[in-house]
């Protein structure tokens, strides 16, 4: 019976130790994004080439629907068929690439009947090609990154840190 007590407090610490870590990582990040936009003016900002996105149109169903949260990698170059993020005219769109020119690329949405741009898109303006797609899942992306998601980050890591040291300080006072 000891032995399962010992296992299972092991276990809670390092369980503790993963969430309050991951914590740390969403607090972190949301600074960072929350820097970016109000110091930086970068509304999409992105970490090692690394961004994301939450799907706001039905352009591209049946590939990518609205509140789908997709991932973006910057490339070096892109190609025909791949899918996307780029900005123009202050918008943010996720369209894929469908013809490539000297002069830069042609998109359309799967579900348009013409291409977008009358004059290439050029390079500069492509934030990233997505990378992977999460359904539905932008809604929850959008409060997590909300004053009040965050709000809830800095609550919930709050809590854990008070529960570990309670049962750091129980454990204490009882060797």
């Amino acid at each position: 019976m000891r032995r399962l007590k010992k296992l299972l407090r092991a276990c809670g610490k390092q369980c503790s130790t993963f969430i309050t870590c991951l914590l740390l990582v969403g607090i972190a990040l949301n600074g960072y994004r929350i820097f970016q936009k109000v110091f930086l003016h970068n509304t999409l900002p992105t970490i090692f080439g690394y961004g994301d996105a939450i799907v706001v149109s039905g352009s591209m169903e049946p590939s990518i629907h609205p509140n789908d949260y997709i991932i973006t990698h910057r490339e070096e170059a892109y190609r025909v068929g791949d899918i996307v993020l780029f900005s123009q005219d202050g918008m943010h769109i996720t369209h894929r690439i469908v013809k490539k020119t000297q002069a830069g690329y042609f998109t359309k949405g799967d579900a348009n009947q013409t291409v977008d741009q009358a004059y290439p898109l050029a390079q500069e303006d492509i934030i990233g090609k997505v990378i992977k797609v999460f359904p539905q899942q932008g809604k929850w992306i959008r409060m997590l990154q909300s004053p009040l998601g965050i709000f809830l980050w800095i609550v919930g890591f709050l809590i854990l840190t008070s529960i570990a040291r309670f049962h750091q300080t129980r454990e204490q006072r009882a060797t």
